[in-house]
């Protein structure tokens, strides 16, 4: 009788994948809409995914939502995120799904920390993991279950730039001061 009782499910959490790039903070946040008993249909998800975080910012005492800070844009996906940290599942193999996926970029002020908090009382738990620039394939990523009241460590500030310009600048100026260097100098 045990089997005629049970039933399948798909992910009954919503899946972020966090990212600080280059003068920003990128969060896709993904749900499955397929056998959710939480979030039932793209309504639901979008409703989740939009109360999902706050935001905290160092040195202040308030936290903002942060659909407030930058607007989320939704996508629909088949597939789940490859650097996921969740085991395989032979269900999912060779299948499509019905994800939603909602987009959240956001550009802190130059030097600014912050961090993401799930507001206490949301039912709707969250598996959080960093991808990290220039990992290498195949190295495990870290994560973290986010319940009801949890927050990440405190994160930035967001490099802007990076070597970008400035380098390219720099490097020219050094090579038209040795040039003029050695047209006045002569090397012999």
């Amino acid at each position: 009788m045990a089997p005629l009782l049970a039933s399948g499910h798909g992910v009954e959490f919503l899946l972020a994948r966090l990212e600080l790039l280059p003068g920003k903070v990128r969060v896709e946040v993904t749900a499955d809409c397929e056998g959710n008993f939480m979030l039932p249909d793209r309504a639901a998800a979008f409703e989740a995914m939009g109360r999902l975080f706050e935001v905290g910012r160092e040195g202040e005492g308030t936290r903002v939502r942060w659909d407030a800070l930058a607007p989320l844009r939704f996508e629909e996906r088949t597939k789940l995120d490859e650097t996921a940290p969740l085991p395989p599942d032979p269900t999912w193999a060779g299948r499509e799904h019905a994800l939603v996926t909602g987009v959240w970029e956001w550009v802190p002020a130059a030097g600014e920390r912050f961090q993401l908090a799930v507001p206490k009382g949301e039912s709707v738990d969250t598996l959080m993991w960093r991808v990290e620039a220039g990992a290498a394939e195949g190295v495990p990523v870290k994560w973290k279950m986010l319940i009801s009241g949890d927050e990440t460590e405190w994160m930035g500030p967001v490099v802007v730039g990076g070597l970008g310009w400035g380098w390219l600048l720099g490097s020219v100026v050094a090579l038209v001061g040795m040039w003029w260097v050695r047209s006045r100098v002569g090397f012999r």
